[in-house]
């Protein structure tokens, strides 16, 4: 048995339970980061982020942020695919923190949730999107 205690009382099982979720959306199940979180990241020469624009490819000319990769998602019922093909994930340094956008974040939740499965790699979805 390990070392983990039961929670005492309603408080601490609440407490415990927020901790767990923390970083989680709630809609998409996937990781997500803030704008706040990843800016510093971005302007980090030793930090590397990969981000995947997952909006369509007119919203993408319009406005994107700098250096995205543009996926265009076709959301099922039952499963996803893609109308622009993948980056392969070995272009990809194994220490790059990998982000995906759209407009609100649905989109980019159900594509991080969807890649995170696809290439066995932590990949975050940014919380309300650009």
């Amino acid at each position: 048995m390990g070392n983990a205690q039961a929670p005492s009382n309603d408080d601490d099982l609440d407490a415990e339970y927020a901790q767990m979720c923390d970083g989680y959306d709630a809609k998409t199940g996937c990781r997500s980061i803030t704008a706040e979180e990843i800016l510093p990241l971005m302007n980090d020469d030793k930090s590397m982020v990969y981000i995947i624009d997952t909006r369509g490819e007119n919203e993408h000319l319009v406005s994107t942020l700098p250096g995205a990769h543009l996926v265009v998602p076709n959301i099922g019922v039952l499963s996803m695919s893609y109308k622009t093909p993948l980056p392969d994930p070995a272009t990809i340094p194994s220490d790059a923190m990998v982000v995906c956008h759209c407009t609100a974040g649905l989109r980019s939740g159900w594509t991080a949730v969807d890649l995170e499965k696809i290439w066995q790699r932590p990949i975050y979805s940014l919380k309300g999107g650009i």
